[in-house]
């Protein structure tokens, strides 16, 4: 004797299905709290100049025949170096 179980996609009248559809899941996702941006444009400013500046020392510290660890590492100080000083410099 076989048994065949059959899987509706459609619940008998009067049942919920079991899951729920798409519509009713989105619902419960949580939501952002603001749609601000990540930075502020006076951060991006700061933070691309002292980026570039680090690039910039880095590659000519390179040049002069340093090994690349002292490249990159001289790279990194001016660029913490100089978001410092910028952020100092560029007005609020």
């Amino acid at each position: 004797m076989t048994t065949h179980q059959t899987f509706s996609t459609i619940p008998a009248q009067g049942q919920q299905p079991a899951v729920p559809p798409p519509a009713a899941q989105s619902q419960t996702l949580a939501q952002p709290a603001s749609d601000g941006p990540l930075l502020s444009l006076r951060a991006a400013v700061v933070l691309t100049i002292a980026a570039l500046v680090g690039i910039g020392v880095g590659v000519l510290t390179g040049a002069a025949g340093s090994g690349t660890a002292a490249a990159v590492l001289a790279g990194c100080t001016a660029c913490g170096v100089s978001a410092l000083g910028l952020n100092k410099v560029i007005g609020s």
